[in-house]
């Protein structure tokens, strides 16, 4: 018995009421590979023989296929600092046959379900102005958001004014791409993540944002700053910096960062 991957996610969609297009799922794909495939298939057996056994009673046994799914929970919260609150639960979509035992009779029962394996894989609050600024493309307020640490899977920025954000560094050029050019609430909306009635929130707070990722004024250390927030290593962010600040020393910080990109 098969059950294919598309089919699969609908089947997500429809058993926990999340209408969140595949884009989105895959952003988090990543959240699964953090755990022992063992446990997991481990903890997935378990989960779906209590679920059958729940369901339709004695289980002799059953056998099918399941997939992992992270399934993102979206909240808005318009208070102070406005964030959108993201909290990934990883799902397995299941296909199984399954055999019981009815005493004088055994029944064999064909079954899709979906079911939460675990939660809170990943939680993460992102400023709406960060993702503000990904859509405009504004790099100047894009390198304020200060590097903290880095490692090879994680970057944790200091947001000014909101604190500390650690995210895979992967989701960054994931969402560049994702709201360029988009209001972001409206985006949102469309990728199945809130309501539309939110979509009207979010960018109304949006048209006139307050300015609290202030610019720089193109110093070398923010310059710096800047390229290594856009995934440049220290080193080359460096060389880079030295570059433009010798060519183009009295142009903005954005302008100093678009340099750098293109020269």
């Amino acid at each position: 018995m098969t059950i294919s991957w598309n089919k699969s996610l609908a089947l997500a969609r429809r058993q926990t009421g999340i209408g969140v297009i595949q884009e989105v799922v895959d952003w988090f794909s990543y959240t699964k590979d953090s755990y022992d495939a063992n446990e997991l298939k481990a903890h997935a057996r378990k989960l779906i023989a209590k679920t059958l056994k729940d369901e339709y009673g004695d289980l002799e046994h059953w056998s099918g296929e399941w997939f992992y799914v992270p399934l993102p929970f979206l909240k808005y919260v318009n208070r102070g600092f406005p964030f959108i609150e993201f909290r990934v639960d990883l799902y397995i979509i299941a296909s199984v046959c399954a055999s019981f035992d009815y005493g004088y009779y055994t029944a064999e029962q064909h079954a899709e379900f979906t079911k939460p394996l675990k939660r809170e894989l990943e939680k993460l609050r992102i400023p709406i102005l960060f993702l503000y600024a990904l859509a405009k493309g504004d790099l100047g307020r894009m390198s304020q958001c200060k590097v903290v640490e880095r490692d090879n899977l994680y970057v944790t920025l200091d947001i000014p004014d909101f604190g500390e954000v650690r995210l895979r560094d992967s989701l960054i050029p994931c969402w560049r791409n994702f709201f360029r050019a988009k209001a972001v609430g409206e985006a949102l909306c469309e990728a199945g993540l809130l309501p539309k009635d939110a979509a009207s929130l979010i960018d109304a707070c949006l048209e006139k944002p307050a300015e609290v990722l202030q610019l720089r004024s193109g110093a070398y250390e923010d310059l710096v700053t800047g390229l290594r927030n856009l995934g440049w290593n220290k080193t080359q962010a460096e060389e880079r910096a030295n570059y433009v600040m010798e060519k183009h020393p009295d142009v903005s910080l954005e302008e100093k960062i678009k340099y750098a990109l293109s020269d």
